[in-house]
């Protein structure tokens, strides 16, 4: 072989390696995120599995909703939301506060969280969501 060939060989063979190494790169980053997608998913599964709210009780006269975290996660009580009779009503929620934890927006397992609503709530359904979809009805 002459010295040309052998210099495009090297050449070539370089440039496979520099391609190479940039297409390992490119897959390790699509696999990184690929993973950690999946695990963020499994963990908003796991959080929805484990959540469970109720509406204990609803005062009328003072225009209360008091609901129960009954499930094993945390959840923001400023990330709650509430529809009465069908319709967004966030806007009628004059107060929000955890039982006992005045001031805290963490909304922890077997706490209780007050509603205090604004309106005529006679005759009215209500349906209370969490952050993360969880519901309870009323």
């Amino acid at each position: 072989m002459g010295l040309s060939i052998s210099a495009s060989a090297a050449i070539i063979f370089i440039a496979s390696v520099i391609v190479f190494g940039t297409l390992l790169g490119a897959f390790d980053n699509v696999q990184t995120s690929y993973l950690d997608a999946q695990r963020d998913a499994q963990d908003r599964t796991n959080d929805i599995m484990n959540t469970e709210i109720s509406i204990t009780t609803l005062d009328l006269a003072n225009g209360t909703l008091t609901i129960v975290n009954k499930g094993e996660t945390t959840l923001a009580a400023s990330e709650v939301n509430i529809l009465i009779d069908g319709k967004l009503a966030d806007d009628r929620i004059s107060s929000r506060e955890v039982y006992g934890a005045v001031g805290s927006d963490l909304w922890m397992p077997g706490e209780t969280l007050i509603l205090t609503l604004s309106g005529n709530l006679t005759d009215a359904s209500f349906m209370v969501v969490c952050g993360n979809g969880v519901t309870a009805y009323l």
